[in-house]
């Protein structure tokens, strides 16, 4: 975890051993590389959902917007996914 006031909110280090194997990996040496820690991401979501705060006006030591963004979209595809395939 990088080196920022710890809120609140923060995921604690059982909660990420325990989350951390269900987010998904990098399938393939050509995909993106991530330039900000999944759990950093999760912070910041959980933050805005605990709080209100808008996207765009969450404190500025957590990943910015587009990447917050990005990475709820794709776990909206990825539910979406996983929920048509059982049914």
């Amino acid at each position: 975890m990088s080196k920022r006031k710890r809120y609140p909110t923060d995921l604690t280090d059982t909660q990420w051993v325990r989350i951390e194997p269900h987010l998904p990996r990098r399938t393939s040496p050509r995909s993106r590389k991530r330039i900000h820690s999944p759990r950093e991401i999760l912070n910041a979501i959980l933050y805005a959902l605990r709080t209100g705060c808008p996207w765009r006006m969450l404190p500025h030591d957590f990943p910015p917007p587009p990447a917050q963004e990005w990475h709820v979209g794709a776990a909206e595809c990825s539910a979406a996914r996983g929920a048509g395939a059982g049914g």
